[in-house]
């Protein structure tokens, strides 16, 4: 009965250590959750503050992520007899893409530009930028000097919100050519 007793209460020992074992295994997957959650808003708040849209294609032409004027520029496009931002988004995965173009849509005139999108899995992707033309001419050296300035005020953004320096750098390496 003595031996009986003692199984009991080792037995009981072991499930209540199981149980905080779980407690804690469950509180530290709903914080890493947390913190996937903070890491993906402060992503689309960047995507959102970039001045240029921005599109992510997969192969097949499917759009997995785009920026706020990226959508927007896609449902003018849809509204177009040609189609032209579509007819490019679908083409940036064909053996011979056209890297960039100029497309004019709604009397707008935009510069697109395709970029392989580093992403270790096993889709390919390329981010798409587009671009209006400046209203004075403005050259292509100073369009990139902008759009650099936007991401890295986006990329301090996520610094600051303690997203920490791994995260901003490897945000960062998407952009190296």
């Amino acid at each position: 009965a003595l031996e009986f007793r003692l199984l009991l209460v080792a037995d009981k020992r072991k499930a209540e250590a199981q149980r905080r074992r779980g407690d804690m295994l469950e509180d530290e997957v709903a914080q890493r959750v947390r913190q996937l959650q903070k890491t993906q808003k402060g992503l689309l708040d960047l995507l959102g503050s970039l001045p240029d849209g921005i599109l992510v294609v997969e192969q097949g032409g499917k759009i997995v992520l785009s920026s706020p004027i990226g959508e927007r520029w896609l449902a003018r496009d849809q509204k177009t007899e040609h189609r032209l931002l579509h007819a490019f988004v679908n083409q940036v995965h064909a053996e011979m893409p056209e890297p960039s173009g100029d497309v004019t849509i709604d009397g707008v005139d935009l510069h697109l530009i395709s970029a392989d999108f580093r992403d270790d899995g096993d889709v390919k992707r390329k981010a798409i930028i587009i671009r209006e033309f400046e209203e004075d001419g403005a050259g292509a050296g100073s369009l990139v000097t902008e759009t650099v300035m936007g991401i890295k005020k986006g990329l301090a953004t996520l610094y600051e919100q303690g997203l920490g320096t791994e995260v901003v750098l490897n945000v960062a390496s998407q952009f190296a050519v």
